[in-house]
């Protein structure tokens, strides 16, 4: 539905209105807690649109986290519908991202890279700190543990490359202090001696002199192992920016507004982007919505100095405030900004006239905020309990509530209670999988098919009462007492079936049957790809059936988050053993690096838990703060082994240092500030006397931000009694873990539905089966390439390459095709006897592919196009029906008239070739498989604005869709088949389209006009546990 905009426009508060109308020029908004930024950014972009020449595409959004992306896209969509979609919203990486994979001319590495992950940079800097500390030369490697300093090196180099700063420039920085000191030595005027403050700043920077050599050699070795940081995203596009004026010219003309969210975050490089992307002009198009007492990501101090670099940088910067807040009682944002006024590095206090005092919007019942003391943990949680009861009975909703802590730690006991009261709760945490329970079992497994007898018998009691075994709990019972007894370990037990029969096990065949299993699994370790072995275990013991036939989504999560771990690693080291990887996941567990979930999102009735960090941008009613004690939220000691230089953060020099470089007591107060901010009608803060620790108890005192709250605004219920409560008592007992909260099926796959890009292999495997389409596309089950799809991929590879020196007039000849073939082969995970035979098929392939075209080969206008960024979007003449995101590849476009675009695109095919009846579906038992996908490229090449070669205003028009097969016909010729696809076959898919996507966001997988197919894994999988069922009576 199209808005006023103006009308809307007139209701926003007049500061608010200032920041939508100022369109021109640098913008900076000061936008405090729940005073609309979000609402603002929205209608600014609408404005720009309205009231300048610049389209949707000519305007750029950077924001900081996933999140925040979806929040300010789904705003768009309400106030100016579809062109939202068109909107360029991005998180500053993945702007960057954009940016190398859009120009991949221009980011034309050495070497093939590959993102770094923890594991990898822990051996990587090991190897490194190897190096130095052979040499001896170094502090940072001379502790009885070489390894002392590694995490503070890797924190150090991290904060370095987020500040934009090479190791080369943190030399300079260090030498030339050092030389400044040694010439001038600061000597006690009594002793002669140097002063204590001036051997520390020595110290300091000989410290970092000697960091910036790991960080040099740290840099060298990602680029030798093929590697580059997370970080070294933006620093890659800083670098190109700064030296292709080409690059830099397209995307300054392109991006003619900019926008950015929580600026008082960025970080240096972030900051260099902005900067370089608005050097042509001392006034560029820059809009920065900012709030230094909302910083709490960022080096202490750099809150206020990202908003006085914004005002030194540009000229003329017109600042604005918005102080309206729309979210809280004027009683709680009183008593948050007495709170946070306690800070000297606060932006009021560094520019003259600027006004932050929050004014609430909306009217909010005052209610005082409760200070509540108790004896111990375990009565500040039945409080907490009980008073949600006591809120849900009187009619507040569980999602209406929220319980922040500092640490994730915090909230493992007050969730279990809540858990055990029978109260929902969701807890906003990306869990690491090594905790899970089913990867805990798939590791445990692992291992006992590696361990020695030894090591393996402690395994083996685990595994079998494993579910998936599906060992009775009495069996195994009966095998722990007999091995005990007759003195051997439970696995020689489990391989011998007389001493089976002896102890009267129920089923000594099936229990025997596994414990061969584990031994032949030790030698499948040995030869086959490791991923594969894995696979391989998860299919034979009934592990993946099992897991995935109980619909536990969460658990499938976590099974899935585990399997991409072990392939990603596994395509870094193609050797990878089955001992190594346990090694490897004991490196993990030592550095305390976790193999994090994908977090899933769900519209779930819950008490809302999280860390105040994971608090920012949300709001609920009512929040409760607990374990508000010293040392945990003020006056934390965090030692830190290496201090950086203060040069390294572009420090204006405007301010007063000692205010800049205030102590991390103000960044704490910041999070107590965004904590208390949260809140609408009432705030509860509690704390208790003393709390477990280890297996003592600690005595604690509160927190100073408690008595830094004005005392008019309290209410302090000091000295409460502990309540022994029975009941919670036995259930602590009872429950010893943290339970997992569930998360239904049906609320996960619309999550993910609701991102899901359809492509034409997903629309062609959901019409096959909607079954194995949900496992593989939504749901992405565990699954190893199959030969043919390796082939395929390798193929395709080589052909690129070779297509694309024919496109920078370089003809290259059969080795080079076989050489690129070879090479991608390399890089995929294969069994070495499967390796062989595709390595001869391929090659066969290639060679008379090669001698077929030689001479004749056209000279292509592009390769591989991928559409899976450029944002193609169906829409539907449904209103009810919301627009469907489009994603695909398109092998090859060859010119037809490159005067007026014309082209034909061209589908590599690796299979058998077909006849025109086959490839349309006009013959028994045809699909239409392939016509479908040809009439796909039709459809979202005609849907995207920008397909077209780059740098060129015509836009590519196809005129002809082609299969082109690889494999020679019988006649020894290869074959292409070529098709003038009409709008009738497109809008015959787009039927098809809205038919299937109709479906899938109902949930249908599986009906009479879609069956599944029957032959599948997922098919076999679920007909089995029918039977199963059925046999039990159930």
């Amino acid at each position: 539905m199209k808005i006023n905009l103006d009308e809307q426009i007139k209701r926003l508060n007049p500061s608010q209105q200032d920041a939508v109308n100022s369109i021109d020029g640098p913008v900076l908004v000061i936008a405090g807690p729940g005073t609309g930024k979000t609402q603002v950014l929205s209608y600014r972009i609408a404005n720009i649109l309205s009231k300048t020449d610049a389209s949707s595409q000519n305007i750029l959004c950077l924001t900081f986290t996933d999140s925040g992306v979806n929040a300010m896209r789904n705003r768009l969509l309400g106030l100016i519908g579809n062109d939202a979609l068109y909107v360029k919203i991005f998180t500053f990486h993945s702007f960057c991202n954009d940016v190398i994979q859009s120009n991949p001319e221009k980011f034309a590495f050495k070497k093939e890279l590959k993102q770094l992950d923890d594991l990898n940079k822990i051996k990587i800097i090991r190897s490194v700190i190897d190096k130095v500390a052979e040499s001896g030369k170094s502090s940072l490697t001379t502790f009885g543990d070489k390894y002392y300093y590694q995490k503070s090196i890797l924190d150090s180099i991290q904060t370095l490359k987020r500040e934009g700063k090479k190791a080369e420039e943190l030399k300079q920085i260090c030498e030339q202090v050092l030389t400044e000191l040694k010439a001038n030595p600061e000597l006690n005027k009594k002793t002669g001696k140097p002063l204590g403050k001036y051997t520390d700043k020595l110290n300091k920077y000989t410290k970092n002199l000697e960091l910036a050599d790991i960080y040099e050699m740290y840099t060298e070795a990602l680029t030798e192992e093929g590697f580059y940081d997370y970080e070294d995203m933006i620093l890659f596009v800083i670098d190109k920016l700064k030296t292709d004026d080409e690059l830099l010219a397209n995307l300054q003309e392109k991006y003619l507004y900019i926008l950015v969210d929580e600026y008082q975050d960025t970080n240096g490089a972030q900051n260099e982007i902005l900067k370089v992307l608005g050097s042509f002009d001392t006034r560029p198009n820059i809009f920065a919505v900012g709030d230094d007492d909302q910083a709490i990501f960022r080096f202490q101090g750099a809150n206020v100095e990202n908003l006085l670099f914004f005002k030194k940088q540009f000229e003329d910067v017109k600042t604005i405030s918005l102080t309206t807040n729309y979210r809280s009682s004027q009683h709680i944002l009183d008593l948050s900004s007495k709170l946070v006024d306690h800070n000297q590095a606060r932006l009021n206090k560094l520019i003259p006239g600027l006004n932050k005092s929050l004014k609430a919007g909306l009217d909010i019942p005052n209610h005082p905020t409760e200070i509540f003391e108790f004896n111990n943990q375990d009565s500040e949680n039945n409080f907490v309990v009980n008073k949600i009861k006591e809120l849900e009975a009187n009619g507040v909703k569980y999602s209406d509530i929220a319980i922040f802590y500092k640490e994730h730690s915090d909230g493992e006991d007050i969730a279990l209670d809540l858990i055990n009261n029978n109260i929902p709760v969701r807890l906003a945490a990306g869990k690491n999988s090594l905790n899970q329970l089913p990867v805990i079992q798939l590791v445990n497994l692992l291992k006992a098919i590696s361990y020695t007898d030894k090591e393996r018998d402690s395994i083996i009691f685990k595994l079998i009462f494993y579910p998936f075994f599906k060992i009775s709990r009495l069996d195994c019972f009966k095998i722990t007492r007999t091995a005990h007894d007759k003195r051997i370990s439970i696995f020689e037990l489990l391989l011998n079936k007389e001493q089976l029969q002896e102890c009267g096990v129920t089923e000594v065949e099936k229990i025997n049957n596994i414990a061969e299993m584990l031994l032949e699994f030790k030698g499948d370790s040995v030869n086959h790809m490791f991923i594969n072995f894995v696979k391989k275990v998860m299919d034979l013991t009934g592990y993946l059936e099992h897991y995935f036939t109980e619909n536990n989504i969460e658990h499938i999560n976590s099974i899935q988050s585990f399997f991409e771990y072990v392939k990603t690693i596994n395509q870094t080291n193609k050797e990878l053993s089955l001992d190594e990887f346990l090694l490897d996941l004991k490196l993990l567990e030592e550095n305390f690096i976790s193999i994090q979930e994908t977090e899933v999102s769900v519209n779930k009735e819950g008490v809302n838990l999280m860390t105040a960090h994971k608090s920012k941008g949300l709001e609920y009613k009512y929040v409760f703060i607990i374990k508000c004690v010293d040392k945990k939220w003020g006056n934390k000691k965090v030692s830190s082994l290496i201090t950086l230089p203060d040069e390294i953060y572009n420090l204006t020099g405007e301010q007063d240092t000692e205010a800049l470089k205030m102590d991390k007591l103000e960044d704490e107060r910041r999070l107590f500030f965004v904590a208390l901010t949260r809140a609408k009608e009432k705030l509860f803060i509690s704390y208790a006397k003393e709390y477990p620790q280890g297996n003592g108890i600690k005595t604690t005192v509160p927190s100073l931000f408690i008595n830094e709250l004005e005392d008019k605004l309290l209410e302090v219920n000091a000295n409460i009694e502990n309540v022994f409560d029975k009941e919670k008592a036995f259930n602590k007992l009872k429950y010893n873990v943290l339970s997992p909260y569930s998360v239904s099926e049906q609320e996960y796959l619309n999550q993910v539905i609701s991102k899901f890009a359809l492509s034409a292999t997903a629309l062609n495997k959901y019409i096959d089966c909607p079954l194995r389409f949900k496992f593989e596309d939504l749901l992405k089950a565990p699954q190893s390439k199959n030969n043919s799809l390796i082939l395929g991929t390798a193929i395709h590879y080589a052909l690129e390459q070779f297509s694309r020196n024919q496109i920078k007039g370089v003809q290259k000849d059969l080795g080079f095709l076989t050489q690129m073939f070879i090479a991608s082969l390399e890089k995929q995970l294969i069994d070495p006897d499967e390796y062989k035979v595709i390595l001869e098929e391929g090659l066969e392939i290639l060679e008379k592919y090669y001698n077929f075209y030689n001479g004749e080969f056209v000279i292509p206008a592009d390769v591989e196009y991928s559409f899976n960024n450029k944002n193609v979007i169906l829409e539907f003449d449904s209103e009810q029906l919301e627009p469907l995101r489009l994603s695909g590849k398109i092998d090859r476009i060859e010119w037809i008239d490159k005067s007026l675009g014309e082209v034909r695109v061209v589908d590599y095919k690796t299979s058998k070739p077909k006849s025109v009846k086959e490839i349309m579906g006009e013959n028994k038992n045809a699909t239409g498989d392939t016509f479908r996908q040809l009439v796909f490229y039709k459809l979202i090449a005609d849907l995207d604005k920008n397909f077209k070669p780059f740098n060129s205003l015509i836009n590519y028009k196809v005129i002809e869709s082609t299969v082109q097969y690889l494999k020679p016909a019988p006649n020894g010729e290869l074959k292409s088949v070529s098709f003038k696809i009409t709008q009738d076959d497109v809008a015959e898919l787009k039927e098809k389209i809205k038919d299937v996507i109709t479906r899938i966001r109902n949930l249908d997988f599986g009906s009479e006009d879609y069956p599944t197919c029957k032959e599948c894994v997922y098919c076999k999988m679920f007909s089995e546990l029918d039977e199963a069922n059925t046999q039990l009576g159930q």
